[in-house]
């Protein structure tokens, strides 16, 4: 059985949660982050018994254990909280982390652009997003929705249509991981999925940084592997989706520089204040109602 997920939301510290929760003796989640079951229709056809599968491969079953696993994808795609409720009931527990709205669409931006998914300006994809496709695909969705994903309440609502505000934690990026300790992140974990906090096995005091972003040394082989190609389509004939995944993911890991400079914020401070108060200011208002947390005094300044 399931007993928690984190839906999101994206480039908010998804992955150093997988990791932090992984080092918990009494947790388990799957080597691979991000299962994508309930937001992608051939995972999510496939049923229940191949989702398990995925979830408790090489698990160590007992009544101590607790399983989850974080996709952040399933905030924003819709369809997700309905499904996911439908499956593992209104008891199931929902982790989200929000993060500064712009601050999160910069890191989103410079993902896609490290990626060779995104080749416009911060500006011109921010205000434009997916608008160049005439009826964009979920992918292309996901991908250029720098903008939308950045507008949490109009998810969280959808979350709280299937799950009572009891059962969902709200992290704060800012606070519990740019600024918090490891300990105080560990202790509302815990106390939120019923573990004992001396179960982690913390290899350090400091949270784990996680996907940053690097430069690519070269910046056309990402966009290679990013674009619709023959070579692609011949290989994808004869190669599972898991080895695809893994070559895909070495490519990248050996075209990262750790010596080129990362990517930072692209924007100004007073431009950033701009596309906060123009873009986000009124759904971040909102959230202290949803959640009960006021995140718009949190980002406001």
């Amino acid at each position: 059985m399931l007993d928690f997920l984190c839906v999101g939301a994206q480039k908010s510290a998804t992955t150093t949660i997988h990791e932090v929760l992984s080092l918990h003796e009494n947790i388990h989640l799957p080597e691979s982050k991000e299962l994508h079951f309930f937001d992608i229709d051939e995972n999510f056809n496939k049923g229940l018994k191949w989702y398990e599968e995925q979830l408790f491969r090489d698990a160590e079953i007992n009544d101590k254990m607790v399983f989850g696993e974080v996709t952040p994808d399933y905030l924003y795609i819709d369809g997700c909280a309905e499904r996911i409720r439908q499956c593992f009931g209104e008891d199931l527990k929902i982790i989200i982390c929000l993060r500064h709205p712009v601050d999160r669409a910069i890191s989103h931006y410079n993902m896609s652009y490290k990626t060779g998914v995104e080749t416009r300006g911060f500006e011109e994809a921010f205000s434009q997003q997916y608008s160049k496709y005439t009826w964009p695909t979920q992918k292309q969705l996901i991908d250029y929705s720098y903008r939308d994903k950045g507008l949490y309440a109009k998810q969280i609502s959808k979350y709280m249509e299937y799950f009572c505000l009891e059962n969902m934690l709200f992290l704060c990026f800012e606070e519990d991981f740019r600024d918090g300790s490891l300990a105080s992140l560990q202790e509302k974990l815990s106390n939120f999925l019923g573990v004992s906090c001396d179960g982690f096995i913390s290899p350090s005091e400091k949270i784990p940084k996680k996907n940053e972003g690097f430069a690519p040394r070269l910046l056309w082989v990402n966009r290679l592997l990013k674009s619709q190609n023959i070579g692609k389509k011949v290989l994808g004939c004869f190669m599972p989706a898991r080895a695809k995944i893994a070559i895909v993911k070495f490519v990248y890991s050996m075209n990262s520089s750790r010596k080129g400079r990362l990517y930072k914020s692209r924007v100004s401070d007073l431009r950033r204040k701009e596309i906060f108060d123009d873009f986000f200011s009124e759904d971040a208002r909102k959230l202290l109602e949803l959640t009960g947390i006021d995140f718009y005094e949190k980002w406001a300044d």
